[in-house]
């Protein structure tokens, strides 16, 4: 496959007066119609017709491509429709935007080779804040057997599964093929997109090597070591560690980890305690056996 330069999409987008509808894509607005504005960056946003609908709504966007034509449509679209937008002119496979800067990250119809696609899921996952979304879209391989449009080269179509694998830190909410209409010369045809939804984890998840419980000298009391520092005290009284900067998740490992000590000191103090008395009731007589047993009780409650 030959990759087209900034120059050659300049020299396409000079060739119409708008190479693509001018209207949001439909997954976008069904996906992200309901959220609360924040911070939205849009990779590879052509003429900048997602980027201004989102600003529409509310969002602060940046809104990002390589072709100078298009960036300059996009920003005379966002002033006759009394919306800011940054533009940024950039080729994506070196871009690197700020880390956890994004509530949205938006790809829509970006098909470079799978190593180039990587490098920039990597990025916008990146830079996404936790509880973040990136919204991909893409023309589906089936396409190429079954829809209309799209590029014929195998190796840049999307499957949901693929796409999926290839977002590291982030949680897939939603992957599948979407078939919809699209407007032909001919009249109206089917096209198959793949659609994947993830989203940041809120906190970064635990980690077992660092999160520990100590015994603090104090009979069923231990203090637990968060991974910053932190010190909670846990006995038999509600843990604070909420209250000290420690997650939930942290807790529940803390949690875990004393009552895993609480029972191994109680198994040692019960079999410590227990096994004298057990030997002289395996020694005694038959008839003596009930005597011993209830000794034997007798001990372990002492």
């Amino acid at each position: 496959m030959v990759r087209m330069e900034a120059h050659d999409w300049d020299e396409r987008y000079r060739g119409a007066t708008l190479l693509w509808t001018a209207r949001p894509n439909q997954f976008l607005v069904e996906e992200v119609g309901g959220l609360d504005p924040g911070r939205a960056l849009d990779l590879g946003t052509g003429e900048g017709r997602n980027a201004v609908w989102l600003a529409q709504q509310g969002w602060h966007v940046t809104a990002v491509d390589f072709s100078t034509v298009a960036l300059e449509r996009g920003a005379a679209i966002a002033q006759r429709s009394g919306v800011d937008v940054e533009w940024v002119q950039a080729d994506l496979t070196q871009y690197r935007p700020p880390a956890t800067a994004f509530d949205l990250v938006v790809i829509l119809y970006l098909h470079l080779p799978p190593d180039a696609r990587r490098s920039i899921l990597d990025q916008a996952a990146m830079a996404l804040r936790p509880g973040g979304r990136l919204l991909i879209v893409g023309h589906d391989l089936e396409n190429l057997a079954a829809g209309h449009g799209g590029p014929q080269e195998p190796s840049v179509l999307y499957t949901p599964d693929a796409i999926a694998a290839d977002l590291r830190g982030l949680t897939v909410a939603r992957a599948q093929t979407v078939k919809h209409q699209v407007q032909t010369s001919e009249g109206v045809a089917a096209a198959y997109d793949a659609l994947v939804l993830a989203v940041k984890p809120a906190t970064e998840p635990a980690s077992l090597a660092t999160v520990t419980a100590r015994w603090s000298g104090t009979p069923f009391q231990f203090d637990i070591s968060g991974p910053r520092g932190q010190l909670v005290t846990v006995d038999e009284a509600p843990p604070l560690g909420l209250g000290r900067g420690m997650t939930p998740p942290e807790l529940l490992l803390g949690a875990l980890a004393t009552c895993s000590a609480i029972s191994a000191v109680s198994l040692l103090q019960k079999r410590r305690s227990t096994s004298r008395p057990r030997a002289i009731a395996r020694s005694a007589p038959l008839w003596n056996s009930g005597r011993a047993a209830r000794g034997s009780r007798q001990a372990s409650r002492s």
